[in-house]
């Protein structure tokens, strides 16, 4: 072949044939993998039910991405215990959340450890980057395991090369919820809260699609924020990805404190949290994990549809006439 030709790779499956590829941007890169002997495989895009099907899945055969998320929990509670937090344990269960459902976590132990003063941001932002650390890891072994493989020292190594990526991502959330928050301050407490969880969703809308980007595609971190938005704009079959949005921002936050508040010790401040807190927790962790994953799945089923160019849209001329008028 007398010209090189961007392509993405995918490892091979344990199907007899490789599926065929039915999108038309898709079909040189068929052609040229054949030809060199490899395998592209595009999985189908799963709807929701499917996604979190996948996401079950992929969780509870592989005990390590549910271990790394609880050992961080538990032991980002011990430092911030030393560091003086005396608070309700019940936030835990927001501590390995999805950005921005973890930002809300960061920034209220941080303010009750020092108040509002601007070390509270920063410790938010450490936080945050320790964080964004654990989840590039579990994203790279996370979609070894959506590929049909076991977590290995590649899925490894892909998770730290998607890290500036996660930690651009939660830059950017911080950013937009510090500034937003003192906007919308001076609309009143009903369009201020609003105006919040519009900052939380479109954060979680636009952004929850980078780690995959980075990790599948090894591009930089402004393209893999690129096309995580993109991506995001898709339709999705079996459900929209802003339903499933709001679907994990429904559970992840208001559902899951409800819970902890509950539990026997969840609204007690105490630096032990009880065994029914930590059980929360765990069941806490799993299901953000199963999210996740499911984000994850899905877009790796839209992946060969996504632009890699924004799509503009072209208005017709002053004047000119539609093909139905042109009778």
């Amino acid at each position: 072949m007398t010209a090189k030709k961007r392509r993405r790779r995918r490892p091979a499956t344990t199907r007899s044939e490789p599926a065929a590829i039915e999108t038309d941007d898709a079909t040189e890169v068929d052609e040229e993998t054949l030809e060199d002997g490899e395998v592209v495989e595009y999985p189908p895009v799963p709807g929701i039910i499917s996604a979190l099907r996948a996401g079950v899945v992929a969780v509870t055969t592989t005990p390590l991405l549910l271990a790394i998320p609880f050992l961080f929990v538990f032991l980002l509670w011990t430092i911030l215990v030393l560091l003086g937090l005396q608070v309700p344990p019940s936030g835990l269960v927001d501590a390995m959340g999805i950005p921005p459902i973890s930002t809300v976590f960061d920034f209220g132990v941080a303010q009750a450890i020092f108040g509002y003063a601007p070390s509270s941001l920063f410790v938010a932002f450490v936080i945050a980057v320790v964080r964004a650390v654990v989840l590039a890891i579990l994203a790279g072994l996370m979609i070894d395991v959506l590929e049909g493989s076991r977590p290995s020292m590649y899925g490894f190594l892909r998770g730290i090369r998607a890290i500036p990526t996660v930690v651009a991502v939660n830059f950017l959330i911080i950013t937009a919820t510090v500034f937003g928050t003192q906007l919308f301050v001076l609309l009143g407490p009903g369009l201020s809260l609003l105006g919040s969880l519009a900052v939380l969703i479109g954060g979680l809308y636009f952004l929850v699609f980078a780690p995959a980007s980075a990790v599948r595609e090894a591009r930089g971190v402004q393209e893999s924020i690129r096309r995580s938005g993109r991506a995001a704009r898709l339709r999705f079959p079996g459900g929209s990805h802003l339903i499933m949005v709001m679907v994990y921002f429904l559970v992840g936050l208001p559902l899951l404190l409800f819970a902890a508040g509950r539990v026997p010790g969840g609204s007690d401040a105490t630096a032990n949290p009880s065994v029914a807190v930590w059980a929360l927790v765990l069941v806490a962790t799993f299901v953000h994990m199963v999210f996740l994953a499911a984000f994850f799945a899905r877009f790796m089923g839209v992946e060969p549809e996504i632009p890699d160019k924004p799509v503009r849209r072209t208005r017709p001329a002053r004047g000119a006439q539609s093909p139905a008028r042109r009778r």
